[in-house]
């Protein structure tokens, strides 16, 4: 795969997207200094007609090595581009939950959950943000959902076996 990448932006310089796919890759490699460079020459790029997808997966890089603070900077640069970004309004909603910011967690989460069809991901979040902030009727309607439309998701797994952290 690594190869491929490569041989796709040495044949297409100009193609953002493939910058983009590679610093993902890097990323999940653990690479993640190559991997915002990677994203970096796709964000900066004003040709680029999807840089806040650069910037979610910058962030998710950002969190990945632990670097929380620089994660929700790309979020908010995400959403500042793009305000209705899905992935970057779930995962700010995320790393404010894991940063223990509950209330701004459940507002950024109903601002996705408003717009979009919630994923097993987002009703996870719901039932542990719900859960956390002692709202009984809140979390057993997430945790219905979730058991419902997502059964064998990990998520749902992680429910049933009561591991909220």
């Amino acid at each position: 795969a690594e190869e491929n990448l490569r041989k796709a932006i040495e044949l297409e310089p100009s193609d953002l997207d493939a910058h983009n796919s590679y610093g993902w890759f890097l990323c999940t490699r653990g690479r993640y200094d190559e991997g915002h460079t990677q994203f970096t020459d796709a964000m900066r790029n004003p040709l680029y007609d999807k840089p806040e997808l650069a910037m979610t997966n910058a962030g998710q890089c950002s969190e990945k090595k632990g670097d929380f603070k620089q994660a929700e900077a790309y979020y908010n640069k995400a959403l500042k581009l793009q305000p209705n970004a899905s992935q970057a309004t779930l995962k700010l909603a995320a790393l404010q939950f894991r940063n223990d910011n509950v209330a701004e967690a459940q507002r950024t989460l109903k601002r996705y959950m408003d717009l979009y069809t919630p994923s097993a991901e987002a009703l996870w979040l719901a039932v542990r943000i719900e859960r956390k902030l002692g709202n009984k009727t809140q979390e057993a309607l997430y945790n219905q959902q979730l058991r419902r439309n997502f059964p064998e998701a990990p998520e749902a797994k992680l429910l049933l076996q009561g591991q909220y952290e």
